[in-house]
């Protein structure tokens, strides 16, 4: 296991980036017409590192009043489930972009704003809303700082800028550069799209020409009706960078040395200091082998919490492998959420398997009560953001795939032979002695769950700031290695305090297992109220709302993968411990 391990850190750290595309490339012609799409606006981080909103926005929203194409048309593009339930809303641009054909301060629309719609479109600049762009699937990026030769990138364009007690200004004005890779003489291939925002005083002259060589900004009057003046120029370079590696310079993985200092620590060391003091103790759990297998209470609904545990555990194992060995591109927008989705749906066999597998084996009577529970303890979230097509098809693989495939795994979990306990259970409960402080069922819970967490927290912040700031997260493989010690930690920290409690004579343990592992959820939860002090300034109830609706289902599922974990680990070590005892 070590020399696993071992190998695994050095593959991890001598790899920068492994990327399988997930779509075929698109050649273009010269003149060809390069499509501009537009993505819905989302919030980014302020210069404070906080985030003030987490509400997006569609581009087209009405108060935005940006520049639609000539034919007045709104036009979405075809997107993927996992797309639409990522956020994503796509749509048509009236930019007109061809293939290797530069342009200058070419007119794009002029938009009238009313002192309402101006006052929406500050208060948006004024929470760092960002516009977020796409040619050829790539997102645009700006240049902004260069290490070591190392070009370091940021997804996005800001909608403009804001300082205090003065006015702000809006960026209508876009340099465009566009990178392309040439394949043959007829044939050439986006690699790079890169934008420069501006805010600029542009004169409109009564024939329609515009002039962009007026350096001062444009800025917004509050008080007042606005006139914007949109304006783009758009450069082509030629690049030896292939259509194969163009995502590179977007997954650079940053800050890997932080990483590494911070998440690969000697915590676990720690997990086994009292061995030799426990194992003084071991007679203990001896004197309760009549007890230790007793049913417990809400046989049923623990049953239930466990099956879907193994469902969310293989479900994450599934799309972290996925991810890692790169064929989940990001070329394919949502193609994380929508394998992430199906992966769940078809996992759906080993939740029922598992759940009527243990409820079977604890002698459970009402077996059609446990399939039901199993189905729909943890159901799709919904939002009414989420449009009626794509909730459809949550529906429908809900009922086409999930539910058929834990049917039948409930089906063979009945045929499964059950678990036998290797020792009897006496017919009159042993009254449980009392404990000492630190063995409480709240302390035990909260100790027990602490360690794990230790070993997520930190790559906890990078996801969460991945999902909040609308970074592209890419460090899989930290997250695999992340994945691995969670498991391994909640594990041993859950069968180490249950034996702890077996040797005081405290055979309750079924509920307890599951707590102590799931204690991760809490954990998470408690760090998500950190996070949102710390690291966002939101000034709206419904983005509160919004982040804290999602950190709680987040902190809900975690915990009972984790409880999972903790409750399999410890049901595996009490039955071994217990068949290396002689009972009269």
């Amino acid at each position: 296991m070590l020399l696993f391990v071992t190998l695994l850190l050095v593959f991890l750290f001598s790899a920068n980036s492994f990327y399988l595309p997930g779509l075929s490339p698109k050649n273009y012609f010269k003149n060809d017409i390069v499509p501009l799409h537009v993505n819905s606006l989302v919030p980014a981080l302020k210069d404070n590192g906080k985030v003030k909103a987490t509400v997006a926005y569609e581009y087209y929203n009405k108060n935005f009043n940006f520049c639609r194409p000539k034919d007045g048309l709104i036009k979405p593009v075809s997107g993927s489930l996992g797309s639409v339930l990522s956020g994503d809303r796509i749509y048509e641009s009236p930019f007109e972009l061809f293939m290797l054909k530069n342009e200058q301060c070419k007119l794009l629309c002029v938009s009238d704003l009313s002192i309402i719609k101006t006052k929406f479109l500050i208060a948006r600049i004024e929470e760092n809303y960002k516009l977020d762009w796409l040619i050829d699937g790539l997102p645009a990026a700006q240049f902004y700082k260069k290490d070591n030769h190392n070009v370091i990138i940021d997804v996005g364009l800001p909608l403009g800028s804001y300082e205090p007690n003065e006015s702000p200004t809006i960026n209508n004005h876009y340099d465009i550069e566009i990178h392309y890779h040439t394949v043959n003489k007829l044939h050439y291939r986006v690699v790079g799209v890169y934008v420069t925002p501006k805010s600029k005083l542009t004169k409109l002259s009564s024939s329609g020409s515009v002039d962009c060589s007026i350096d001062s900004p444009m800025h917004l009057t509050r008080s007042s009706k606005n006139k914007i003046t949109y304006t783009y120029s758009v450069l082509w370079k030629e690049s030896e960078i292939t259509w194969a590696t163009r995502w590179d310079t977007y997954l650079t993985v940053k800050n890997k040395t932080a990483h590494w200092l911070r998440a690969l620590r000697s915590d676990v060391i720690r997990y086994n200091q009292n061995e030799n003091d426990a194992m003084s103790e071991d007679f203990g759990w001896k004197l309760i082998h009549g007890d230790v297998f007793r049913p417990p209470q809400n046989l049923d609904v623990l049953c239930v919490l466990v099956g879907n545990g193994y469902q969310l555990f293989y479900m994450c194992l599934s799309t972290i492998l996925f991810a890692l060995l790169g064929f989940l591109s990001p070329s394919s927008r949502g193609s994380l959420t929508i394998s992430a989705l199906l992966l769940y749906m078809i996992f759906g066999f080993s939740s029922g398997y598992n759940s009527s597998h243990l409820y079977n084996s604890f002698g459970g009577s009402n077996k059609q009560s446990n399939i039901v529970k199993t189905i729909f303890i943890v159901p799709l979230d919904s939002s009414s953001s989420v449009p009626a097509g794509a909730l459809f098809q949550l529906v429908l693989l809900w009922f086409v795939v999930n539910i058929p495939l834990s049917l039948l795994g409930s089906y063979f979990g009945y045929r499964t032979r059950i678990i036998r306990p290797p020792v009897d259970t006496n017919q009159i409960p042993r009254q449980v002695p009392g404990k000492v402080w630190y063995l409480r069922r709240p302390i035990t819970i909260l100790l027990g769950g602490l360690f794990p967490f230790g070993a997520i927290s930190i790559e906890l912040y990078f996801i969460m700031s991945s999902w909040w700031f609308r970074h592209i997260y890419y460090m899989f493989g930290f997250l695999f290695l992340v994945y691995i010690l969670l498991v391994i930690t909640c594990a041993e920290m859950t069968m180490l305090m249950i034996y702890f409690n077996l040797c005081s004579e405290d055979y309750n343990w079924w509920w307890l297992s599951f707590q102590i592992g799931g204690a991760s959820g809490i954990y998470m939860f408690a760090y998500g109220i950190y996070f949102y002090i710390y690291n966002t300034s939101l000034t709206y109830f419904s983005g509160t709302l919004l982040y804290f609706g999602w950190l709680l289902i987040a902190s809900l599922l975690l915990f009972i993968l984790t409880g999972t974990i903790g409750f399999v680990a410890s049901h595996y070590f009490i039955l071994n411990i217990y068949k290396l005892i002689k009972v009269d």
